[in-house]
């Protein structure tokens, strides 16, 4: 015989925007725990107050990513006695992020790239026809550079950002064409195994920090 209790935790607040007071609806806050990566998440209502349900109960953070305004940094917090905590955000505006995506090689638009905040892309936008894109709300202590990424294309981050200009960061990246891998899975007979997940990943370090890259595909009939 197995029990298992399941627990009832919650967070909840209010989130409002630092320049005139006003509630900041319709905005995800994410409560997670680290290490440990189980998470959970709500929007805010229309009065910007939240509530965030969950069973874990240790080594708790929470993260707000608005639209508009600057993101949190990832805050810690502790449960009281009943399991429940009041948790409010007050919010900067932010800035937004502009842009054109290239391709390295050729210098050619990308369009459908991903530009987003931080390596976990937590914000993020996408390239237009001519590679360019718009990202609004970056900004503050709860920035962590930008990085940006496309389909046959290598990654590519930003640690350092540039001064505001005209009320927008300007940022463009050249992304390197990405290296390929082929080949076949086979069982011990030289049978052929179809629907076989070939991962490829890796990591490199530089002057924006760790770089981590993954990649992955299932292989076909033969």
């Amino acid at each position: 015989d197995v029990l298992v209790e399941l627990a009832r935790h919650s967070v909840h607040g209010r989130l409002t925007r630092a320049s005139d007071g006003a509630p900041i609806a319709d905005t995800p806050v994410r409560v997670f725990t680290w290490p440990g990566y189980a998470a959970r998440a709500s929007r805010s209502g229309s009065d910007g107050r939240y509530r965030v349900t969950f069973p874990f109960g240790a080594e708790l953070y929470a993260e707000v990513l608005p639209l508009a305004e600057e993101a949190t940094q990832w805050t810690w917090f502790e449960l009281g006695p009943d399991g429940q905590k009041e948790l409010d955000f007050v919010l900067a505006d932010g800035v937004a992020v502009v842009g054109r995506v290239t391709e390295a090689q050729s210098g050619r638009a990308l369009a459908g790239a991903i530009v987003g905040e931080g390596w976990q892309f937590r914000r993020a936008a996408v390239s237009g026809a001519g590679g360019r894109y718009r990202l609004p709300g970056i900004g503050g202590a709860g920035a962590y550079g930008l990085a940006a990424k496309a389909r046959g294309h290598g990654m590519v981050k930003r640690m350092e950002l540039p001064s505001v200009v005209d009320g927008a960061l300007h940022v463009d990246f050249e992304l390197p064409l990405a290296w390929s891998a082929a080949g076949r899975v086979v069982d011990r007979a030289g049978n052929p195994v179809a629907n076989a997940l070939v991962i490829a990943s890796g990591h490199v370090g530089d002057k924006d920090g760790q770089l981590i890259e993954r990649s992955s595909c299932r292989s076909d009939g033969d």
